[in-house]
């Protein structure tokens, strides 16, 4: 009877025993495997991270991102090739940056040595007349082979109606982009009523500032107005000024500290004029938009803006 008793309890000693090393069995496996869904959760983290870091290819210059307009962005528009950018504008999930300067047509910045002035648009043979209504072909054109190599940009997609678009004698209809193809239609009376920027595999990446983006008709410090020197600075950097002209006295005063470069007066919008038919919208280098004949190269050039979606900023 004691041999039994004493079998028993050794037989549930041995039980005991068996069952706490089950229990720290389980219980370490399952540490194990917490630990492990918590490196594989990091893991994931950290390769999430160099994905969305690598799509954000605009940095701010303050080290503060804003959305606010004029805050300055350095973008990477293509690998190894960096512009600043200031914010002009704001689409729900989307905004819109402006460059600090004007472009060429090869792709380099705009300088006193290499101005790189264009038409909005020109006369040529082909059409009867210098005319609004056929849109900024020429300034599309030499800006579309500016920007056609920032692939880190995402394409631009327009649907934009002339905001001058006044009947039949002023102003041309707008320009859309359908299957990566950008097309600027013109007035339906006129014997060329279209020009085409982009393919399927070099689309269409930058456009022309709007002129709802640029101007306000009552006081905004985030606007233009009718007032010379109106602008905001970010507005007019890198345009010439100069005080030995009598209407820039004023701006020469306001933008004294504002980057310049010579022989560049303005850059064009994709507006038309509200008031004359072969006349087109741009921000002049007084702080103000004005209006210029559309066949105009000599001072006024191209300033790119693209639109990219908020999460690129960082």
């Amino acid at each position: 009877m004691k041999l039994n008793n004493k079998g028993f309890a050794i037989s549930t000693f041995m039980y005991m025993l068996l069952i706490l090393a089950i229990i720290l069995i389980l219980a370490t496996l399952a540490i194990l495997s917490s630990r492990r869904m918590i490196i594989e959760k990091q893991k994931n983290t950290a390769l999430d991270n160099i994905s969305y870091s690598q799509n954000k290819i605009c940095e701010s210059v303050s080290g503060l991102k804003s959305l606010k307009p004029g805050t300055e962005y350095k973008c990477e528009v293509k690998n190894g090739t960096f512009f600043n950018f200031y914010v002009l504008s704001t689409e729900g999930t989307k905004v819109n940056l402006i460059m600090d300067r004007n472009i060429c047509s090869d792709g380099t910045v705009a300088s006193s040595s290499n101005q790189c002035n264009y038409a909005w648009h020109f006369l040529t043979q082909e059409l009867d007349d210098d005319n609004n209504n056929y849109g900024p072909d020429i300034a599309m054109t030499n800006l579309y082979n500016a920007t056609k190599s920032w692939t880190n940009v995402p394409d631009m997609i327009m649907n934009y109606d002339d905001e001058n678009n006044n009947g039949t004698n002023n102003g041309y209809t707008g320009i859309k982009t359908n299957n990566g193809i950008t097309t600027i239609t013109g007035k339906q009376n006129k014997t060329s009523t279209s020009q085409t920027f982009g393919t399927s595999s070099e689309p269409l990446k930058a456009r022309l500032p709007r002129q709802d983006e640029v101007f306000k008709e009552e006081q905004d410090s985030n606007y233009c107005n009718y007032d010379s020197a109106s602008c905001p600075t970010w507005l007019v950097e890198n345009l010439h000024i100069d005080s030995a002209f009598s209407w820039c006295s004023e701006c020469s005063t306001k933008y004294v500290n504002t980057q310049r470069i010579s022989g560049i007066i303005g850059y064009w919008l994709l507006s038309s004029s509200s008031s004359t038919n072969n006349y087109a919208r741009l921000v002049e280098c007084s702080g103000t938009v004005g209006d210029y004949s559309v066949s105009y190269a000599s001072e006024y050039g191209i300033r790119p803006v693209i639109t990219v979606p908020k999460s690129m900023l960082k």
